[in-house]
């Protein structure tokens, strides 16, 4: 517990947490770092969108904001994140939050311990080394998050989410090419194949459900 409430001025302060290679986590610090020094301890990402079973994010290239949560990944093994500013700070009542832009999910940094009710849709992340692998798994009753990481926030009924920082296309694909780019086998809902271009409508192509819009 960070257990400061008044504001004060510090010459230097250093995260006491030590991070592995590659290994990407939550972050969420009362400190800034500008964006020069943060591309030597690592990259960071916020959270953009929850969708089709995947947490969307974005590199973040302008530094680390004070109360703002993030996902870091270290760019070496036993890095120590820390600010040699002059630095007057001041704790919020709460921590700020990396909204997505449509509110669908975002994450919520902690100075405390937080522990979850099991019901109210908050998230916890898996550390992972590669991104495309990395996942948030719905929290049980009273599991905890310790002080300077974060967790996510989302009302979606999937108890696992997959992290991407690509566009997701999962299970049912809005297809924005002409039909003519690439050579598809295509039927309609009752297995009848159809041939040139096609009207909006739900379709199987190649043996994937895909939405024509």
């Amino acid at each position: 517990s960070f257990g400061l409430s008044g504001s004060f001025v510090s010459g230097c302060i250093e995260l006491d947490r030590i991070f592995k290679k590659d290994e990407t986590t939550t972050l969420c610090l009362p400190f800034d770092i500008c964006a020069e020094d943060m591309e030597y301890f690592g990259h960071l990402y916020h959270v953009k969108s929850v969708d089709q079973g995947y947490v969307k994010v974005e590199e973040v290239t302008d530094g680390l904001k004070a109360h703002v949560p993030y996902l870091f990944k270290a760019a070496d093994n036993n890095t120590q994140l820390y600010t040699l500013d002059v630095v007057e700070m001041s704790m919020p009542a709460e921590p700020s939050a990396s909204r997505a832009a449509d509110a669908t999910g975002w994450l919520v940094g902690c100075y405390d311990n937080t522990y979850s009710d099991g019901a109210d849709g908050a998230f916890r992340l898996v550390p992972n080394n590669d991104l495309e692998k990395l996942k948030f798994v719905r929290m049980q009753n009273n599991e905890r998050i310790i002080p300077f990481q974060a967790y996510l926030k989302t009302d979606c009924q999937d108890d696992e989410l997959g992290v991407t920082d690509k566009n997701v296309i999962t299970g049912v694909v809005d297809v924005r090419r002409e039909l003519s780019e690439v050579r598809r086998e295509m039927y309609d809902q009752q297995g009848r194949k159809v041939k040139g271009r096609l009207n909006k409508g739900i379709y199987i192509i190649n043996g994937q459900k895909t939405v024509i819009r």
